[in-house]
């Protein structure tokens, strides 16, 4: 793992640049990338006052959400989730992502609906 912010922020950019709604892969897991900004921008509502909304009450403004398990009898349902997820960035604890602007290194917390938090790089 690279230690110096600079070019974690560097490798960020060149390797995952992620946008809310985006799937990817957390600790061999699938999942969603999900954001305050992205949220608001998707509603049609004020970005900004979401984000101090979401500050004011202590809320993540970045999270990983747990893809949910579906069953279906469409024949070419699995055969397309299989295809998107095979796309999707392979991402591991410590890795440095860029979401919205803002470089931040991944954790995984678990086998919840939440399934991984963001940190802030600087």
């Amino acid at each position: 793992m690279v230690n110096n912010p600079q070019r974690r922020i560097e490798r960020a950019k060149r390797n995952y640049v992620l946008q809310h709604g985006d799937v990817v892969v957390l600790e061999g897991r699938k999942g969603y990338v999900g954001s305050v900004e992205g949220m608001a921008f998707a509603d049609g509502e004020n970005v900004y006052e979401a984000v101090q909304r979401s500050k004011k009450f202590g809320h993540e403004l970045f999270w990983l959400n747990k893809a949910a398990t579906v069953i279906c009898s469409d024949k070419g349902h699995y055969e397309r989730e299989d295809a998107k997820y095979a796309e999707a960035p392979k991402l591991q604890t410590g890795d440095v992502v860029m979401l919205d602007g803002t470089v931040l290194e991944v954790r995984f917390i678990g086998e919840y609906s939440d399934m991984g938090r963001f940190t802030p790089v600087m």
